[in-house]
Formats: C-alpha cells, structure tokens, sequence
C-alpha cells in the first residue's frame, strides 16, 4: 500500500514542488518554479535530465543533487516494498515469535512511513535489528542486503551504540559545565560581597557617593534629552504660520545675517509658551525622577554603610532621608551624625551645575569618632560654609 502511495505521489505535480522545495538541498521557490515550466512529475525529470541542466542557474552539480534525491526516494520505494514481502514471507515460516518481530518491524517502519513519507528512514535502524532475530531464507537476505547497501549511501544512520555514546557524552558536558557555572557564580558573589562590606564602602565612601551621584545624572539626562528633542521637533508643526512669516522676513532683507536675526526675534516671543512648557515638563521630571533615583542610591549605601535612618516619603517621591530618632535618643550628647541640612544639600547638588575643580576633590568624607560619625566636607565646599552643620536636638 505504502509502495502504490508513493508511485502515485510521483505523478502528481504539487508532491514536484513540494519535494523540490524541501527535500533537495539549494533549490529555493525561484528555481522551483524555472523547474516546474519544464516538467510536471518526478517521472518527467529521470526520463529527460538533460533537459534539466538546459535550465538557468542550474549547473551539473545542481542537476546531480536533484537526480540523487529523486534515486533516494526511489530506494525508499524498494525498501518499503520489501517489508509487506517480508511479512508475507515470514508469517508462513515456523520460527517462534516470528510474528512478533514481523509486526514490530512493519509497526516501526510501516506506519512512520504513512504518517510522514520522509520520515521512513527513522524506523530503519529498529527494523535492521528486527531482522536480524530472524532467520531470513537466501533470497531475501541477498535483496535485504542490497537495498540496506543502496539505502546507506543515501541516508546517514547511526547506531544505537553510537547514540548512547552520544547521550553520555552529552549529560557529562552538561554536568561539567554546570559545574563551571556554579563556580564562576559563586566566585561573582564573593567577589561582590567582599566589594559591597562595611568596612569596604567606609574607606572607599567618596568614590562611591560620587559615583552614584554621576550615574544618576546620566540616566536622567538621557531621559531629557530624548523628550527634550521629540518635543522641540513637533513646535514647528504645531504652529506653521510662525515659520512661514520668519521666512517672509528674512527674504526681506538683503544681508541674510540681518534677516535670519529678526526672523528669529519674530519666532521666539510666538513660541515663548511652548518653550515655557518644555522647561518646566522638564524641571518636573528632574525633581521627580532625579530625586528619587539619587535617594535610592544614597539609601544604599547608607544601609551597607550601617548608618540608622528613616525615609519619610511622599505621594510621587522621597522628599528627605532623616537619621532614626532612636540613633540619636543613643547618642544625646556627643552625637554629630549624619544631618537632615546635609543629606538635603546632597539631593540639591542633584539639581545644580557642580564646578568642574569640584569633580578633582573628594565630595564628602566621613570621620569615626568614639561617641559618632561626622560628616567632614571637602576644602572647596568649606569656601562657601565655613560651619559643618550639625544636628541639635
């Protein structure tokens, strides 16, 4: 039955462009359809393949690939022929069990074969060790083992001790290299342990509250500039009739300095709403965004650096970060901590231009004392506060 599926198969035209397509390696849909002008079934093209090279882009080698796989279905053909022979063959004999193992081969081979007609080859292997449990007569031995020679050229098998060598193989990568995995995460996190400890974020304090100051600077302006830019382009279509009067005046005056000046001059004023807008849109979001981004980041470090605090948070942000009442309830007198004025000029230089000599010093240092910690400004920054300022309760 599989045998008469498969003649059929080869005089139909659309089973052409289907095994043309996907079953023979470098012809595309183009070259597909120059074949298909040409011929109509497999059948066409054996009896006439030197037709085949006349067509465009089709060389020998080509012309070579696609007789081979038109030859390879044809041993499939042979191969599935044989089996219901075989089957026939070995029901009649007296062997025990003999048709268990007919009926295992044909279930392996046979039915893969009707599901799929390409997929034959992947109950050959099964059927091969089914055959050789049974004692085959001589004729059939001889053509068996000529197709299986024939078939092999064609279709790369491998055998199942092959396939277990395989699998092995397989889990010990895997298994290695999960092991690797573990170890280079396990060297990561101590790694970062050891970076992000007490003591390493005391002595290195500085650099890192600079650090995070100037990475907060960075995702928000990349923010704004990214808004800022998609706002200005939508002005100009906003309001037209502003441009095309800059551009009346400015081919008014025959000293293009002169007009592109008052052009401008009359488009400013016009646009001053948008502009006011703009900025204030983007002051918002630096009060917003920068604000709380910062003082995440300086909550951080605070924790590592076990400094007690309280945040006090509002609807859309965190306004202050004020030491914890119990902190200083510990320490009534001699505590000079880590002042409210102090982390709130921390969240305003967020706000402002910092002066290039500023980014050469240490922005803020702190200082152990038995009975606190002080905070202990740069030189630049004592210049304009001659006072620490301090915390009294």
């Amino acid at each position: 039955m599989i045998g008469r599926e498969i003649e059929w198969v080869k005089k139909d035209k659309d089973f052409l462009e289907v095994f043309l397509r996907y079953e023979v390696e470098g012809v595309g849909p183009k070259l597909t359809k120059e074949i298909l002008n040409h011929f109509d079934t497999l059948e066409d093209i054996k009896k006439n393949k030197n037709t085949l090279t006349q067509i465009d882009k089709i060389g020998s080698k080509k012309a070579e690939k696609i007789i081979g796989s038109i030859s390879e279905l044809d041993y499939k053909q042979v191969l599935q022929d044989f089996i219901p022979n075989f089957v026939k063959v070995k029901r009649k004999s007296l062997i025990p069990n003999s048709k268990d193992v007919v009926d295992e081969a044909f279930r392996n081979i046979g039915l893969l074969g009707k599901r799929h007609l390409f997929s034959i080859e992947e109950g050959v292997e099964s059927v091969s060790e089914c055959l050789n449990k049974a004692e085959l007569p001589a004729e059939l031995k001889k053509r068996y083992e000529k197709i299986g020679r024939k078939f092999s050229k064609n279709v790369s098998l491998s055998t199942k001790e092959k396939s277990k060598s395989w699998i092995l193989k397989d889990k010990e990568r895997k298994h290695s290299y999960s092991i690797k995995r573990e170890k280079e995460s396990l060297n990561i996190y101590e790694k970062r342990k050891a970076q992000k400890s007490p003591e390493k974020v005391q002595k290195d304090f500085n650099g890192y509250l600079w650090r995070a100051f100037k990475e907060t600077l960075k995702v928000l302006e990349k923010y704004e500039d990214r808004i800022y830019l998609q706002t200005l382009k939508k002005i100009p279509d906003i309001d037209p009739q502003s441009i095309d009067d800059a551009l009346r005046i400015f081919r008014e005056h025959e000293n293009n300095l002169l007009g592109m000046k008052k052009a401008l001059k009359s488009v400013l004023p016009k646009w001053h709403d948008y502009f006011w807008k703009i900025f204030q849109s983007k002051s918002q979001s630096r009060k917003v965004r920068g604000g709380t981004d910062w003082e995440y980041q300086l909550a951080t470090l605070l924790e590592i650096f076990d400094l007690s605090f309280e945040k006090h948070k509002k609807k859309y942000r965190m306004d202050f970060m004020l030491p914890n009442q119990d902190y200083f309830q510990e320490f009534v007198r001699g505590c000079q901590n880590v002042s409210v004025l102090f982390l709130f000029l921390c969240t305003l230089l967020l706000f402002a231009d910092l002066p290039v000599q500023w980014q050469k010093q240490p922005f803020c240092s702190f200082r152990e004392t038995p009975h606190s910690t002080k905070v202990q400004f740069s030189p630049a920054r004592l210049e304009k506060h001659q006072q620490t300022p301090t915390y009294q309760e």
